[in-house]
């Protein structure tokens, strides 16, 4: 209401004296009414900021408003860029005055740019497809900038000119181009940005009515565009209206903000200083808009009229400048040759020497003729081998000179000789060779030769050597001990690892037998008392198991072959899980299973290795609850320090059980020790589990330490240097939830199942169709192969070894073939070292399971899979 108020008495002056009118020029490029309705209140804005002044405005066309400039009925005008920039150029404009501002949804921008745009169910796509389509544009002449000139503009850089490569025709206003396209009766239409989001807030247009075509995104740009930008409508006087008058207006247009009334009804921001209007009009010579549609002829022009003949005349041109170019070149190349002959001969120590394709001496340099005592003269000209060069103290004749037929052929030589004196002395000399090349890079047959005497270094060697071979003998003895102890200590190192290796293989392949009929009973049989023992053989198995993984455990480790994962996970996900291990062992003992995490820290997102930090909690809990006959076991975690993406945690478990006596603590965490080596017979375990969760710390930059009071409880702590993530992760799924989900997400999912031993074959067969999938079986590699060429699968589950082929080589021809090219492998396998799982990765497969295989994680490995292909479908 304010505002109104101010706006009324703003025109208190007009009606009080005679005005004199200053008339305003607005280009309309939409309907006028429309026009009419968004402006009219800028003219008495305008008419209440200038005393003795009114504004009228009309509403003009291109045509009309270059009529009217030419009848001089103009005084101030506000058009597009491209209209201000040719009207400036014939009619003595002042620079503009102020540059519009539009908003969109609270966004200012003084910009502006073009939009091309379709039907949506419209097979354009890109700027290409638009080339001999028929195009809508808002007016005839193609003086809009944002109707036409800047989508030209784009289409120009695309190698689209037009008019010529489409067919045209005048809408006649931006809104009828946007109902031309609709209607079908173009298949593309030109308008400038904010009609779109204009005719949306009218309610003249659906959203999703029209798509864009080359959409871009520009930083702050509120409107949907196709091309690049630039500075909006600008508001200009001509020379006609006094300079007082025009401060007033441009002190009143940038006055305006958005709150007021003129704005708000012209649906502006207000305006701002002007723009650059130097790309628009560089813009208009590109596309020859008046005025600059008769230019003198470019380069370009030159260049598509005479092309054959200026590129005749250039090659022709080019061909001359580099026969030059040789001739001269060569001549450099000689001078600067001989000239460089001449300083080596004259100054070099070593003797030099040149010989001809006939191996005759052409120039010999000082220092021949002084190591050698021959006169210049008397070796020019003769052949070197029937003067000095002697191979083993006798003349060698030419085609048995290893020196001389390597550089004739093109080589290079470097080694040693014997040269004869002119006194008859034979000296070792050391000798480097090379080819003369002509200007082609052949071998012309002459070479450049250097030596110098090494007489005397050849004597001291032999010295050395019979004192090295003296030395030798004395080290020989102890080197030949040390060469056995070292392959003895190799072979023990490989047959160790074989061992293992094979051990892992041979003991998991039954224990997945075992432990997979178990689980298998378990599930299908109701019999309490068979239940019960089919519980004691699963739980004598996991502790088995638990064993071998131990053993594997602190062998890697050991050898350094220990290395750890880097994934993303979630602290509380490991707790949770640590909390479902660990809980029912708790409460069969009557103890308190306690689990203190902040809130803050359950959901931190980390990167590290989280089996590996939960087997390290599982140790320790495991130990706690086996040690405490009453009470309660409580883990917690705690965060020590955030340092940028380093994250620091400390974590405890504290038992009230029966305490380690100071003297035991110092043996704790050494492989195969117990507090007490009456505790492996009273409590049972092998002493690896501390010992491995030592080496597990240090691997993740920590320490491990424990604080025991006997009779009253121990508490273990360790701390781990993690990395922070910002990714999302998800919470680790259970094997309920992951069955479930498996069940009612993934029901009759067909999925391979290649396993040759009929055992494992069956346990894993009855998991997988008791979640609902349906399964195909392969003995071997190759029935795997021929499977997955004639169905497509939604999962293929490799065991490693097989006969005819194995699960390495299936997958590779599997992976050759279309048909399954990108569907998911899981390796299935009895090897548990880490080069065991890059193999795998390394031929093709997504993932690796070991076996035995735990339901729990068969189950989650699957979802994860089976999520990752629908999402990839």
């Amino acid at each position: 209401m304010k505002r109104w108020l101010l706006l009324l008495l703003s025109l208190v002056p007009v009606f009080a004296i005679a005005q004199e009118t200053l008339t305003l020029g607005i280009f309309a490029y939409r309907p006028k009414p429309v026009m009419a309705q968004k402006f009219d209140m800028l003219g008495v804005y305008l008419t209440g900021a200038i005393p003795g002044h009114s504004i009228r405005i009309e509403y003009l066309d291109h045509a009309e408003m270059n009529t009217a400039l030419a009848e001089q009925r103009l005084d101030l005008i506000f058009t597009n860029p491209s209209h201000y920039v040719q009207l400036r150029h014939g009619n003595r404009l002042s620079g503009a005055l102020a540059t519009l501002q539009t908003l969109e949804n609270g966004q200012a921008t003084a910009l502006l740019g073009g939009v091309i745009i379709a039907r949506p169910d419209s097979p354009l796509h890109t700027l290409q497809d638009i080339r001999g389509q028929r195009l809508a544009i808002p007016g005839a002449g193609a003086m809009f900038l944002g109707g036409y000139q800047t989508q030209a503009f784009e289409l120009q850089q695309v190698g689209i000119n037009l008019p010529d490569d489409a067919k045209i025709t005048d809408a006649r206003s931006h809104d009828k181009v946007v109902e031309a396209v609709i209607s079908g009766a173009a298949d593309v239409g030109f308008i400038r940005t904010g009609v779109i989001e204009a005719l949306q807030r009218e309610g003249k247009l659906a959203p999703g009515a029209l798509k864009v075509i080359n959409p871009q995104q520009h930083q702050n740009f509120p409107f949907a565009v196709s091309t690049r930008l630039y500075p909006e409508w600008a508001f200009a006087a001509l020379p006609s209206v006094p300079e007082e008058i025009v401060k007033r207006i441009n002190r009143a247009l940038l006055f305006i903000t958005p709150d007021m009334a003129v704005a708000e009804a012209a649906g502006i921001h207000g305006f701002t200083i002007p723009g650059d209007y130097q790309m628009v009009d560089q813009l208009t010579r590109a596309l020859r808009l008046p005025p600059y549609q008769e230019v003198d002829i470019r380069a370009s022009d030159v260049w598509k009229r005479y092309d054959w003949l200026i590129f005749s005349a250039l090659l022709a041109l080019g061909i001359i400048i580099a026969l030059a170019f040789r001739l001269w070149r060569t001549r450099l190349a000689r001078t600067r040759e001989a000239e460089r002959l001449q300083t080596i001969t004259d100054t070099i120590a070593d003797g030099i020497y040149v010989l001809d394709a006939d191996g005759r001496l052409t120039l010999v340099n000082p220092a021949f003729c002084e190591i050698l005592g021959y006169p210049e003269s008397d070796v020019l000209g003769r052949i070197g081998h029937e003067i000095f060069h002697h191979h083993d103290g006798n003349q060698l004749p030419l085609e048995q000179c290893q020196l001389f037929t390597t550089v004739r052929s093109g080589g290079a030589y470097h080694g040693e000789e014997r040269f004869r004196c002119r006194d008859g002395r034979l000296i070792d000399v050391e000798i480097a060779a090379r080819p003369i090349l002509d200007t082609h890079g052949n071998p012309t047959g002459s070479s450049v030769n250097a030596f110098h005497d090494i007489t005397g270094r050849k004597r001291t060697e032999a010295e050395l050597e019979q004192h090295r071979h003296n030395l030798e003998a004395l080290v020989e003895e102890r080197t030949t001990a040390l060469s056995i102890a070292k392959e003895a200590a190799e072979a023990a190192n490989r047959a160790k690892s074989t061992f293992l290796a094979n051990m892992s293989h041979e003991l998991r392949t039954p224990m997945n037998a075992i432990m997979g009929m178990t689980g298998m009973v378990l599930r299908q049989t109701g019999d309490t008392r068979l239940r019960e023992q089919l519980g004691k053989v699963e739980t004598a198995s996991k502790h088995l198991l638990h064993v071998i993984n131990d053993i594997l455990d602190i062998s890697k480790i050991e050898a350094e072959r220990m290395k750890l994962e880097q994934v993303d996970f979630l602290l509380g996900s490991i707790l949770e899980n640590l909390r479902s291990l660990a809980g029912h062992r708790a409460s069969e003992k009557g103890l308190q299973l306690h689990i203190e995490l902040p809130a803050e820290l359950a959901t931190l997102s980390l990167v590290g290795d989280p089996l590996r930090l939960g087997q390290i909690l599982l140790n320790l809990t495991g130990n706690a609850i086996k040690f405490t006959r009453h009470g309660s076991v409580t883990v917690r975690a705690r965060l020590v320090e955030i340092a940028g993406n380093a994250v620091s945690l400390c974590f405890e478990v504290a038992d009230t059980g029966i305490g380690i006596a100071p003297e035991a603590r110092e043996r704790l965490f050494t492989a195969f020790e117990q507090a007490d080596n009456s505790m492996t017979r009273k409590y049972g375990g092998t002493g690896l589990g501390l010992a491995i969760s030592k080496r597990l710390v240090h691997l993740m930059d920590g320490e491990i330490g424990v604080d025991s009071t006997p009779d009253e409880g121990t508490t273990f702590w360790f701390t781990v240097r993690l990395r922070r993530t910002e990714r999302s992760v998800a919470p680790t799924v259970t094997r309920d939830s992951a069955e479930h989900e498996i069940r009612h997400e993934h029901a009759a999912a067909r999925i391979l199942l290649a396993e040759d031993e009929p055992i494992n074959r069956e346990v894993s067969l009855c998991l997988l169709e008791d979640c609902g999938l349906c399964v195909d079986t392969a003995e071997d590699g190759q029935q795997a192969v021929d499977r997955a060429r004639s169905e497509r699968y939604a999962l293929i589950l490799m065991d490693m070894q097989m006969p005819v082929m194995n699960g390495v080589e299936a997958t590779q021809a599997i992976r050759a073939d279309s048909l399954n090219r990108h569907t998911p492998i899981i390796a299935m396998t009895a090897n548990a070292f880490a080069e065991d799982r890059a193999h795998c990765l390394a031929a093709g497969m997504n993932d690796h399971l070991g076996k035995p295989v735990d339901p729990e994680h068969l189950f989650s490995t699957l979802l994860k899979w089976l999520r990752k292909g629908d999402n990839n479908s």
